[in-house]
């Protein structure tokens, strides 16, 4: 979720051009982020939001297992 959030908010002077905000999500990625996408069926992606939803069911097991601050 945090990378979602940085790439909106460096992208927020476009985020009303979905296209824009697609095209170069990947220039936000690297490493095994990065491989994930060139492997990915971008065909499905028609707007930001499908992509957000690819990427967010990707990595949810991060976010399940991203301690919170009752494990610190």
């Amino acid at each position: 979720m945090t990378h979602l959030r940085v790439y909106y908010n460096k992208m927020v002077e476009v985020v009303d051009d979905e296209k824009f905000l697609i095209h170069f999500y990947h220039k936000s990625l690297n490493g095994i982020m990065l491989n994930w996408y060139i492997r990915f069926d971008n065909t499905k992606i028609r707007k930001w939001r499908d992509l957000v939803d690819a990427f967010i069911r990707q990595y949810k097991f991060n976010m399940d297992v991203a301690p919170d601050h009752s494990s610190w």
